[in-house]
């Protein structure tokens, strides 16, 4: 090709295309993209728009789809392609596609596809030539068999004019602290790039660092990758043109530029969180905020904290290592600290948000007024830790907020967990503690203690304590006493509801209801009652208490015998409320509303029942 008679041409040309261009795209389904288009569904049954894709039968003839007339006579190549699978029963068939040059009259290219399958394929086809009059139309090439899917039916054409893109870097990359080189590569179209007389002509570059002036590189006979040395914080441009055999660049102007960049270091690193009450009472309080830092002395850094509290402590500015402190910020307020370096020699632009703690005075209660009931130690639908969880339930009249208590392992010092939040148990009512981890199997949290605390499958025990008084704890035994299951939860029985009943294996079953996605077991509700009560329980005929509950202050205990009995009350942290003989009426108005152990003696023959006063 003769240049001079290639510009000529170009400057004469109006709808010039440069690079490859998307002449129509027909999705699959609905509107054809132009109206010239036509379809001719000669096979009865199915039609061709399917919606979400075109649709063409095998027949004697099959269905045929026809596209518009384009004119492809300004570019230098097309193709057309497309996405096809098969439908239907019989044998897989190809797309027989046909192109023609002028307005339909002949179709004197074919091409035939690759059979389809089940799954969709994309099939490519060059167009032989560019015409103004190109249509293309699409049948199968069988008269029986299955049907044609058809999606992303594509005609692009290529441009005959030079094209010179830097695809790489995109425009305004900012590269990372310590890259030290940058590729530069390119795309040539329509443009032979050679030694004189061998090709086009060659490419011309510069490249500016810093802003200070554009630098000539060698001249480049080629296409390939340029590798430039970068260092951190300087700014680079780079200009390729297009040039002939005389170094002038060739008519009208071909080139590109790119910007880029490499960033300053970021030497500050922002470590170990920590916010403290500075008091704990019913009012509100303030809090202090403690974050360690390394790579300090690198910069000067400016901490923000968006007018929130006093910022103390050691200056990154100053210190290679220390801890900034912010003081005074309310309690209630959460925040965010923003520590940036000097843009003269620093990236550093590190965002930490802050949570306030809830500063609340640590409230303890007498041991066994939160119990463990329900232990999930080795659920079946994740795998551990995921979906562990223990059950705790208030034994009291009154709501229980154990924020501040401790989550302990009985036995291994670094699995330990203070429950930071508020965390309030309803009375006779339960709480759900676990590991935050997803998926758990559909249990629903209402305290995660993440990785703080393992529960073992074999022999483990839990253990809560406040300001150092253990509430409660439950210690399992491998299967010894207390069952051993997988994907089933421990429960303790309704009927020992107690610190002291839940310590003997023998008050503990497994689940049978089931929860989430399909292991068994009653968070956060009334367990199943499966175990038997570790004492001497019905062993008296008859032996009934009524009404349960109760809110009239008194209860009717009968036997089949009827005969005087000691009736002796515990509330559910052992203590003997009640001591009296009597014969079936038994006034408890001076009992509080909550849940008691009720023991009845007759002839020498022992009965418990759980007994709940409202």
């Amino acid at each position: 090709m003769k240049k001079i008679y290639f510009f000529l041409v170009a400057m004469v040309v109006t709808s010039i295309s440069f690079g490859q261009t998307e002449i129509f795209n027909a999705a699959g389904g609905g509107a054809y993209p132009s109206a010239g288009w036509s379809d001719a569904n000669n096979v009865a049954g199915e039609a061709i728009d399917k919606t979400s894709y075109y649709h063409i039968e095998a027949g004697s003839p099959s269905d045929v789809i026809t596209t518009d007339i384009y004119d492809l006579s300004t570019y230098g190549s097309a193709q057309v392609k497309f996405d096809i699978r098969s439908w239907g029963s019989g044998a897989h068939n190809a797309v027989f596609t046909e192109i023609s040059y002028n307005n339909g009259a002949t179709y004197t290219e074919t091409d035939t596809s690759p059979v389809t399958t089940t799954s969709y394929t994309t099939h490519t086809i060059n167009l032989a030539s560019v015409s103004t009059q190109v249509k293309i139309r699409f049948s199968t090439a069988a008269t029986s068999g299955r049907g044609i899917r058809f999606q992303n039916i594509i005609l692009e054409a290529t441009g005959t004019n030079p094209m010179l893109t830097i695809t790489a870097p995109t425009d305004s990359t900012v590269f990372t602290s310590g890259t030290t080189n940058v590729n530069i590569d390119i795309l040539v179209q329509n443009f032979a790039v050679a030694t004189a007389g061998l090709g086009d002509g060659h490419i011309h570059w510069t490249l500016e660092t810093d802003g200070g002036g554009a630098v000539m590189q060698p001249m480049k006979y080629d296409t390939n990758t340029e590798s430039i040395t970068v260092v951190d914080g300087s700014s680079y441009t780079v200009v390729m043109t297009l040039v002939d055999d005389s170094h002038n660049p060739i008519a009208p102007a071909v080139n590109d530029t790119v910007n880029f960049s490499v960033a300053y270091p970021c030497d500050l690193q922002l470590t170990t969180i920590t916010t403290t009450c500075d008091a704990q009472t019913a009012g509100v309080d303030t809090y202090t905020t403690t974050i360690d830092f390394t790579g300090g002395n690198s910069s000067t850094y400016t901490i923000d904290t968006a007018g929130n509290g006093v910022v103390t402590g050691n200056n990154p500015t100053s210190s290679t290592t220390g801890t900034i402190t912010i003081i005074g910020v309310n309690e209630g307020t959460d925040f965010t600290v923003t520590v940036t370096g000097a843009p003269a020699n620093s990236s550093c632009n590190i965002i930490r948000n802050i949570t306030s703690p809830v500063c609340v005075p640590t409230v303890c209660q007498p041991v066994g007024s939160i119990i463990i009931t329900e232990i999930m130690q080795n659920p079946s639908q994740n795998t551990d830790p995921n979906g562990e969880y223990f059950e705790v339930y208030n034994t009291t009249g009154g709501a229980i907020d154990i924020q501040g208590w401790v989550i302990k392992d009985d036995v291994t010092t670094s699995e330990t967990h203070t429950i930071t939040a508020s965390l309030s148990v309803p009375s006779m009512g339960y709480v759900v503690i676990g590991n935050g981890a997803m998926p758990n199997g559909g249990v629903t949290l209402d305290y995660t203690y993440d990785n703080d605390i393992s529960l073992s499958n074999g022999t483990d025990g839990i253990i809560i304590e406040c300001t150092g008084t253990v509430i409660d704890q439950v210690i399992w035994d491998n299967g010894s006493t207390f069952p051993d299951p997988s994907g089933i939860s421990m429960e303790l029985s309704t009927n020992a509801y107690t610190s002291d009943y839940n310590d003997n294996g023998a008050n503990w079953a497994q689940a049978v209801s089931a929860y989430g996605t399909g292991d068994l077991g009653t968070p956060g509700s009334v367990n199943d009652n499966s175990a038997p009560l570790g004492i001497a329980d019905h062993k008296i005929e008859g032996f009934s208490i009524f009404p349960n509950p109760s809110s009239n202050g008194f209860i009717n205990i009968t036997t089949a015998n009827n005969n005087p009995k000691n009736v002796q009350i515990f509330d559910m942290l052992g203590k003997k409320v009640i001591d009296k003989e009597v014969d079936s009426k038994l006034n408890i108005s001076a009992l509080q509303a909550g849940i008691y152990i009720v023991k009845v003696t007759e002839n020498n023959l022992s009965a418990t029942k759980r007994l709940i006063v409202k």
